[in-house]
């Protein structure tokens, strides 16, 4: 096998069964933008990378897009609901239903990526580090980590708001705060599924944490990489307060330790 699960202790997951329905139609595509960068950026890096492990992979768009540019992928998801919808979109690929801060595999992958603000979820600073050192774990000198975030700024400027969805399937409404002090933001969904003459009714608790970028960054120079980052919305350079950050992650390899302010300069020229 290639993983194998730790300990887990039980909590309240994420995307339930209806929620996965609605991210699955109305987010699941939401790497349309961002694939296509990381693929070119994976052409540049690394042309000969095969494997392709997608952390939280939710309902496996991202692994269905790389499935068609013939790469072997491996995704990931703590919700078994999401993992249903991948084994629909994605079903090419090895799928696992886990819980991404308890997971070991055996052998190292060419590309791993974790999109779509998912490590927001880790909302203990000592579980973002320990995730980082074990996904370096899971590269191998070449390989490439992909991973995206809100910002601390982000969650601030946007977190503190009601957004309403409505079709003729469903209503979904998200009371969304924002704790400056603890940087957590919670959003509080309540869906309404129509069902015939009635509705019915469904809730949901999303907590994120939003990192300052130096706490992001210290913990990736801690677990041993070299990296440089852009806006995650319009891939470009970052300016002041960019809501959401981009990292593309290459192992500090021991030939680099005399220059690794170089190593990070040669990931930014050759992803232009």
């Amino acid at each position: 096998m290639l993983w194998r699960r730790r300990g887990i202790q039980k909590e309240c997951i994420p995307y339930g069964k209806d929620f996965a329905f609605i991210y699955n139609e109305k987010w699941g595509d939401f790497e349309e933008n961002t694939t296509p960068f990381l693929l070119k950026t994976v052409k540049k890096e690394y042309p000969g990378a095969k494997t392709w492990l997608d952390l939280c992979c939710g309902t496996g768009f991202l692994l269905r897009r790389i499935y068609r540019r013939s790469f072997i992928g491996v995704g990931v998801d703590r919700s078994p609901y999401q993992i249903g919808f991948a084994r629909i979109n994605a079903p090419q690929s090895c799928l696992i239903n886990a819980d991404i801060r308890y997971l070991a595999f055996r052998k190292p992958f060419d590309i791993i990526s974790c999109m779509f603000d998912s490590l927001n979820y880790i909302t203990r600073k000592a579980e973002l580090e320990r995730l980082f050192k074990n996904v370096r774990s899971w590269m191998h000198d070449q390989s490439i980590f992909f991973f995206d975030m809100n910002t601390y700024e982000g969650l601030e400027d946007r977190w503190n708001s009601t957004k309403t969805i409505e079709n003729q399937k469903y209503t979904l409404i998200m009371e969304n705060t924002f704790e400056k002090k603890s940087g957590r933001a919670t959003c509080r969904m309540t869906g309404f599924f129509k069902e015939k003459d009635s509705y019915r009714k469904f809730g949901e608790k999303h907590v994120e944490r939003g990192y300052k970028t130096s706490e992001i960054e210290y913990a990736l120079d801690k677990s041993d990489f070299v990296f440089c980052k852009r806006d995650g919305e319009t891939l470009e350079k970052p300016e002041e307060r960019p809501p959401r950050l981009l990292y593309i992650c290459r192992p500090g390899y021991m030939s680099t330790l005399n220059n690794p302010l170089n190593a990070k300069a040669n990931i930014m020229d050759r992803t232009k």
